[in-house]
């Protein structure tokens, strides 16, 4: 405990733990020196283990919690931060240190990765996670996390693909992307034996009337939020686009057929992308019709997010620096709007808990959370300072992992950060990318992916998901 034992006063503390038995120390209250900090805390808990016979003989990493926050400075200094009397016992909850990332890959493609995806490994474990990359050459590709290799790539969109979102269904994986020509594509990523992987071309929507900017799949699936530089978020159900049966929405309202033609055409012409597979001209244009249109902002709607707990609420947030809340049945608000400083590029919402916990990114080069049930204008607003640029894309890990507080930030600073949001520091910044980080993903549980300016796809491989998933 040489790091951070001295002489001074001593703080009564009980250690508590949400992992398995083997892993569990004795409750009572212990003295242990108050300038002990996590390092020292973790060498208290391992030796407490080995007295008990247990932990395998294996000294681990521990981080610690005091009232639900990560300490990150002394006993002592959290104490005083928090005014908490140092008379008390401090309940302090252990749990598995973050290891740091390990770089998988850094492939090279032709252009800038504006959008990137992952896909979920399947439920048996016979096929691998995948990710999948939109390019500003207006080409998907599907990667394999490990290596970077494509293993399939299509044309389609005529302009540059600048968001991505990956649904589960029975049949394989479908990938919404959504790109600067106004449509939103839907992709399959259809595995084969041995192995293989197959891109198929679904089906495409007129979603907007000038370019679109976010897409984002909700309701296990089968609904698509997107939204746009025409002001507008639009609700989609995906088995009526695929069908391409009008089903009554809202349609292609404020575009002429002109404009609708003249983009066809476009796209027809880039059917033949270098490097991509031809078969992508086959997807149709669907004729269905937007379920519903959002209409409160201004300005472009640059990203879009279902709510954790259920398929009828959604957040948007736009350059014009607001967020809203809706009820997507009705296409009401559920709230008065929310207001950053500057505009807002990035949003995302987190898959665990109540679900009230929204991340976003924008000019303002800190990451911004928000607590969307709370009253008042801010919300609860906390800042996670660290980048020094604007934030491009934020991402939170799937719950299913137990990593549900952990998220991912890029940034044109180039970096990539992965922080636990239950701290006010980042655990882990990646330089991922020379020139700017556009986009990033979990993918594989508690793998993360990123695509910059330099046109690489970064993967990493992150070992805290495995062991979080014990908590």
């Amino acid at each position: 405990m040489a790091d951070d034992a001295g002489e001074g006063h001593v703080q009564q503390v009980r250690f508590v733990t949400r992992l398995p038995d083997e892993l569990r120390v004795p409750r009572a209250p212990l003295a242990v020196p108050a300038r002990l900090a996590r390092y020292g805390l973790s060498e208290v808990v391992n030796s407490l283990l080995a007295a008990a016979g247990k932990g395998g003989g294996r000294t681990r990493p521990f981080d610690f919690l005091i009232e639900g926050e990560l300490l990150r400075t002394t006993l002592e200094g959290a104490l005083l931060a928090k005014g908490l009397s140092a008379e008390r016992v401090v309940e302090l909850e252990y749990v598995p240190a973050a290891a740091p990332p390990e770089q998988q890959s850094r492939r090279k493609q032709s252009d800038w990765v504006g959008a990137v995806a992952g896909l979920a490994a399947s439920p048996g474990g016979d096929a691998a996670p995948l990710v999948v990359t939109g390019s500003y050459d207006s080409v998907v590709r599907l990667h394999d996390p490990a290596s970077g290799d494509v293993l399939a790539s299509c044309a389609g969109h005529s302009a540059s693909v600048v968001a991505a979102a990956a649904l589960g269904d029975a049949k394989g994986e479908l990938v919404a992307t959504a790109a600067k020509d106004a449509t939103v594509r839907l992709w399959r990523a259809a595995r084969a034996g041995g192995g293989k992987v197959e891109l198929q071309a679904v089906a495409e929507i007129d979603a907007h009337a000038d370019a679109a900017q976010c897409v984002a799949a909700g309701a296990g699936g089968r609904r698509l939020l997107t939204g746009g530089w025409d002001g507008a978020a639009r609700l989609w159900d995906v088995a009526s686009v695929i069908e391409g049966e009008a089903d009554g929405g809202d349609g292609d309202e404020g575009e002429g057929e002109g404009d609708t033609k003249r983009r066809r055409t476009a796209r027809g012409a880039r059917a033949g992308a270098k490097g991509a597979s031809r078969g992508d001209a086959v997807a149709h244009t669907s004729r269905a019709g937007a379920l519903l249109t959002l209409e409160g902002h201004s300005q472009c709607v640059s990203g879009a997010a279902w709510l954790q707990g259920g398929s009828s609420a959604a957040v948007t947030a736009s350059w014009d620096r607001s967020l809203r809340l809706w009820d997507i049945e009705s296409g009401k608000e559920t709230r008065a709007p929310l207001y950053a400083t500057k505009a807002v590029h990035a949003l995302d919402a987190q898959r665990c808990g109540s679900g009230g916990l929204v991340a976003t990114g924008g000019v303002d080069p800190a990451v911004q959370l928000w607590d969307v049930r709370a009253a008042g204008s801010t919300a609860g607003a906390v800042r996670l300072a660290g980048h020094t640029a604007w934030v491009s894309c934020v991402a939170w890990a799937d719950a299913h992992v137990g990593a549900g507080h952990l998220l991912a930030s890029s940034s044109h600073d180039g970096s990539v950060k992965v922080w636990d949001v239950r701290a006010s520091v980042p655990l882990h910044t990646l330089k991922a990318h020379e020139g700017k980080a556009l986009c990033v993903t979990w993918t594989g549980g508690s793998a993360v992916a990123s695509g910059g300016a330099d046109g690489r796809l970064a993967t990493y491989s992150h070992e805290l998901g495995k062991a979080a998933a014990n908590e």
